[in-house]
């Protein structure tokens, strides 16, 4: 008997053939140049234009895989959280260059041991990241899948690993809604199954958001070898999530990296929702328009690195050596991640002509630090084969690391048959459609006072007769119609973001719901002041003011004020949600002779508008001051209570009460209207 070997397709098969692309170097040294030029349109003979403003957040930012070696700007700009350009009186066209060197690798970001999930006793400012927004929307649908692909699970990366494979694995990649002006909701992603980049990762962070987890989106630069693409380097969208004592971890659920991006990723922006706008625009003239046109990112790599890194060792295996024509096998992948860190993969099993794949060639699959798994595909024979020969089928499994392993297996008529019943155990199960159970409450709770969730099971016309439904305990319910609502009422005792688990379940079904209440307390401020007891009246007087923020709430609408019978000033913050410094400096002149009491007052609210206050006295002696000076005094004293009598209503009234006052006022008028007399006469003296 004749032995025949079959070809696996090239295509899928020899990948340690190809030439080495951009996704497989461990490191890139790149250079990225984002320029935009700007038409101001002249509507009529007369016009101009004072100032045009250009704000880009769309720039470079260092991160953990990610270093901004350079980075300079046409014309030079402010650069913060975002780079300010500023043209006064500009011609009729402009245009601004952002140029940058940048290094970038492939790296994992490491997480070597298990995060518990739910997460609890998040800070409050990870709230952003937790909540619904326009594009990154949530619905009962993609609350109950993100459910349903947690149950059980109590690892935080097992669970976020979940949600990233069945986004990339059942959401199609579908150009047609990138035509779109704006991006598509991930309510819209999840029920018609299809989306860009962008809504692939909306879908996924709000899945996320869902049970607790926060995640935030990432726009930037990314290459792709995809012919269709027409560019390699283009506009891209990646997702971050955060896992306690770790950071921001990637995942890229269209490009399948999990935990990591390649280096041919470049990181601009992160933000709570997608779709923000890159730069925003303000100018000031008359008759005129701005046209502003589109970023333009051109991307030329300087260098690349090494290899990408290996992270996995594979064994390849088969369940029988030896199988007759129209017989299943199954494929069997013994893998072990060579990394103390957390590594997820895709990982693909080669296509051989007259070998059918039962599961799909691509699986992403998750191993934990050092762990060793299997992983196995089922196959089938085709029954259409020469029964004078024995066929020799190789099997190759590889990822795009260029991890790989091979094997073989034979087939002849005769040999030993496989009934799929055999096997079946290998067979993949998909999540299955239950009842939906689902919980709200108050996104906000305040410390130690009792909070209403309420609960909903909906029967989804099965037949369910009861349930436990469980938090803190469990208690059976009978169902008696199609929806069932249940209250529970839950007291906090600590601050911070709380994900609250409740469960219900059967012999047939199990769910867990999860509610998200930010508890916070009452916002308590405290301040310290430093400042010099004695002063001359040549010194510069420097104070500092240092304002703690004592409680877990963060106050709001802040106003700082310094008050004095001469010095006024004030300070707004719209949150406080860290600790505050203030230096304030002033000409030790500005005070009166002898002790000047002080007072720092400080006003906020909370999130409800109840109003706070905090008071601070202190005191600074001017010394040694002689006539000259305390009449130079006396005046900016005068000159002071004018000022505030003109700016400030309540001022002016208790100015113009005082008799004092009127006296004073009456002699400056009458000083005034000499020394103008004085001056006209002096002047006609000059003139004779």
């Amino acid at each position: 008997m004749r032995i025949l070997f079959i070809c696996i397709f090239v295509a899928l098969f020899a990948t340690s053939a190809y030439a080495l692309d951009y996704f497989d170097y461990q490191t890139l040294d790149l250079n990225l140049k984002i320029q935009n030029t700007m038409e101001i349109e002249e509507k009529a003979s007369k016009s101009f234009t004072d100032y045009v403003h250009a704000n880009l957040s769309y720039f470079p930012r260092n991160d953990y895989r990610q270093q901004v070696k350079s980075l300079t700007t046409i014309p030079a700009a402010e650069q913060e959280e975002t780079i300010n350009f500023i043209w006064n009186n500009p011609p009729k066209s402009i245009m601004f260059t952002v140029e940058s060197s940048i290094a970038t690798n492939a790296e994992f970001k490491q997480v070597k041991q298990k995060t518990a999930f739910p997460i609890n006793n998040l800070d409050g400012n990870f709230a952003p990241y937790l909540e619904e927004g326009e594009i990154i929307d949530s619905d009962p649908d993609i609350t109950n899948l993100a459910a349903s692909l947690a149950e059980g699970k109590d690892d935080l990366y097992s669970v976020v690993f979940a949600l990233a494979d069945w986004t990339n694995t059942n959401i199609e990649y579908n150009l047609s809604t990138s035509n779109v002006a704006a991006s598509k909701k991930a309510s819209w992603v999840l029920k018609n199954r299809q989306g860009v980049c962008d809504e692939l990762t909306s879908l996924f962070i709000s899945m996320n958001r869902a049970l607790g987890i926060p995640a935030r989106f990432v726009s930037g630069i990314a290459y792709t070898n995809v012919a269709s693409f027409g560019e390699p380097w283009g506009a891209h969208g990646w997702a971050e999530v955060y896992f306690p004592n770790v950071g921001w971890v990637p995942f890229d659920v269209t490009y399948g990296q999990y935990g990591y991006v390649d280096a041919g990723h470049i990181k601009l922006r992160e933000s709570p929702e997608s779709g923000i706008s890159s730069v925003n625009y303000e100018y000031r003239g008359y008759n005129i328009d701005l046209e502003t046109g589109n970023l333009d990112f051109q991307t030329t790599v300087e260098k690349t690195g090494n290899p990408i890194e290996k992270v996995f060792d594979i064994e390849l295996s088969m369940y029988k050596s030896s199988v007759g024509f129209g017989s299943y096998n199954v494929v069997i992948a013994d893998i072990q991640n060579l990394k103390n860190y957390y590594v997820a993969e895709e990982i693909f099993l080669g296509q051989t002509t007259k070998l059918q794949q039962i599961h799909p060639a691509k699986k992403n699959i998750l191993l934990k630090p050092n762990e060793r798994k299997k992983f196995y595909w089922i196959i089938k024979v085709d029954t259409d084969l020469e029964n004078r020969f024995t066929y020799t089928f190789p099997v190759k499994v590889y990822t795009d690391r260029k991890e790989e392993a091979t094997t073989s297996f034979t087939s002849a008529n005769g040999f030993g048959m496989v009934p799929y019943e055999e096997i079946a155990k290998y067979q993949e199960t998909e999540v299955k459609e239950h009842a939906v159970f689902s919980c709200s409450a108050d996104s906000t709770a305040k410390l130690n006072e009792p909070v209403e969730m309420l609960c909903t099971f909906d029967k989804q016309n099965k037949v369910v007769t009861s349930i436990d439904i469980c938090l803190e305990g469990c208690k059976r319910y009978t169902l008696m119609q199609e929806e069932t609502s249940i209250t529970f009422n839950k007291t906090f005792n600590q601050t911070g973001l709380q994900t609250i688990t409740i469960s219900a379940k059967n012999n047939e079904f199990s769910r867990t719901a999860y509610v998200i209440i930010n508890v916070v307390d009452e916002p308590s401020l405290s301040v310290e002041v430093d400042v010099p007891e004695n002063v001359s009246f040549d010194d510069t007087i420097n104070m500092l003011f240092s304002i703690s923020k004592d409680s877990f709430a963060n106050p709001e609408k802040v106003k700082v004020s310094i008050k004095h019978s001469i010095i006024h000033y004030s300070w707004n913050f719209d949150v406080l949600d860290k600790n505050q410094q203030i230096t304030f400096s002033t000409p030790a002149k500005n005070l009166e002779s002898g002790e000047n009491k002080f007072i720092l007052d400080i006003v906020y609210e909370d999130d409800l508008g109840n109003i706070y206050t905090e008071k601070k006295e202190f005191s600074i002696t001017l010394q040694d001051t002689h006539f000259g000076q305390k009449l130079y005094i006396t005046g900016n004293k005068i000159g002071s209570k004018i000022e505030q009598a003109i700016i400030n209503p309540e001022a002016r009234m208790q100015f113009f009460k005082s008799p004092k006052t009127w006296i004073v006022f009456i002699v400056i008028i009458l000083i005034l209207v000499s020394i103008k007399i004085i001056a006209k006469i002096l002047l006609k003296k000059k003139s004779i």
